[in-house]
């Protein structure tokens, strides 16, 4: 296994924050990487969703605006208190290889 390979598989995830735009904004770098969406029961979290991106703060932000296409993220926000987290990832790897024609700005 290369050097790289075990980096990406070894990269840890972050801290589980309230999913919110400023939270997004705050903690989450415009960098690829792996995010999970996270609901929670009493003391347990469950991811909701889990996704990958190019440039992970775009996403997350996306996922938050009101014309968010997929209709279980959309009732997940609107329903119950989210959470998320992340991992970042290579730019080069199989994981960040996608949305690529994302708009510069949010």
């Amino acid at each position: 296994m290369s050097f790289l390979w075990k980096a990406l598989v070894m990269a840890e995830w972050s801290a589980i924050h309230p999913y919110t735009e400023s939270n997004v904004r705050a903690y989450v770098p415009p960098k690829a990487g792996r995010y999970e969406l996270l609901g929670r029961n009493k003391q347990r979290y469950h991811v909701v969703h889990n996704g990958r991106s190019s440039n992970l703060q775009w996403r997350l932000l996306r996922h938050l605006k009101p014309n968010e296409p997929d209709l279980v993220i959309k009732a997940f926000l609107r329903d119950f208190r989210c959470f998320f987290r992340f991992k970042e990832t290579s730019p080069a790897s199989k994981e960040a290889q996608v949305e690529k024609t994302q708009p510069s700005n949010t």
